[in-house]
């Protein structure tokens, strides 16, 4: 990417064209994942893992963290805390139709001694964040996913695969490929990679039990991995966010009825995402923008075709 915006390694390193964050010694590059396996059965009190997943690139393992334990609250035992905030905790303590609802409803695991300061206390813990869900002074909820049920979902987890592309024998989309590439697009949206050993880590709640492996294989991602920034207003994390993966994202229309793009789906189509990578001239991706702005018709048509077929 540095040859692309005309600098040296040395000066790209140096610039803000690559997030500190990301480097070996600074806060923020790894996770910490404690009581667990590795692919080859060996069992690690502890181990640093590079983190690669999410937006912010703020988790180094799908088996530490996925939406489906943090976003949607899924417990299992390993996995006691809520994805919440204190204060909403605070606020659903303090709203009349919450309490009036749970006192209605005596097997309410919030309904504690059926009074408005106990239910409002009840409310105020177990949404709590730094509530440990299996072990408090309220109520302790069982894990809604078992340890097997965990296992099962990693397996089936792992082994999604990423829709198929089509069209790509279309001249109008392989026009559009040399386009993306001609005016610097694929520097961070990388076409392919291969991925390496593939020595995971998986919880001890697995008990060891090996997932499926998937070593050097060619993929097609469409991204570097890398946390870029686009000085969008509105942005995230600082501006910093890594290279959204493009593949399979040119079937939003057909499954969903509508073409979003971006992190925030600001962008309604694949021409408005494109330029909102050209918000600010500060943009890392601005003059790849430009270039793209300052296409015909046809060959802009074209790179919108090759991205809906990836």
């Amino acid at each position: 990417y540095y040859s692309a915006v005309g600098m040296d390694l040395e000066e790209y390193f140096n610039t803000d064209y690559w997030n500190p964050a990301a480097n070996d010694f600074a806060d923020g590059a790894y996770s910490t994942l404690t009581d667990g396996y590795l692919a080859d059965g060996t069992y690690v009190a502890s181990i640093k893992k590079v983190n690669r997943f999410t937006y912010y690139s703020s988790y180094a393992s799908l088996q530490e963290n996925s939406s489906i334990w943090s976003v949607s609250n899924v417990s299992r035992s390993d996995y006691p805390y809520l994805y919440s905030c204190s204060a909403w905790a605070q606020a659903m303590s303090e709203d009349p139709e919450v309490i009036a609802a749970i006192q209605a409803d005596p097997t309410s695991a919030y309904y504690a001694d059926g009074t408005e300061e106990g239910i409002a206390n009840a409310v105020r813990v177990l949404l709590d964040p730094d509530t440990n869900q299996f072990d408090n002074e309220v109520y302790n909820f069982e894990p809604e996913m078992d340890d097997d049920d965990f296992y099962d979902f990693m397996v089936w987890h792992r082994g999604l695969a990423i829709p198929r592309a089509r069209d790509l024998q279309s001249a109008e989309v392989q026009r559009g490929k040399e386009v993306f590439i001609e005016i610097g697009c694929a520097n961070c949206h990388r076409p392919s990679w291969t991925t390496g050993d593939d020595n995971y880590w998986t919880p001890a709640i697995t008990s060891g039990k090996a997932l499926p492996r998937f070593r050097y294989q060619t993929i097609y991602p469409y991204t570097d991995f890398v946390q870029h920034k686009l000085y969008m207003v509105n942005d995230i994390h600082g501006s910093w966010c890594r290279t959204t993966p493009l593949w399979g994202r040119g079937l939003s229309l057909s499954n969903t009825g509508a073409q979003d793009r971006l992190h925030d789906c600001r962008a309604r189509n694949e021409i408005e995402a494109i330029m909102w990578h050209a918000y600010s001239k500060s943009s890392h991706a601005y003059e790849s923008t430009l270039k793209f702005y300052n296409l015909d018709t046809e060959d802009r048509e074209a790179v919108v075709k090759f991205l809906k077929s990836i």
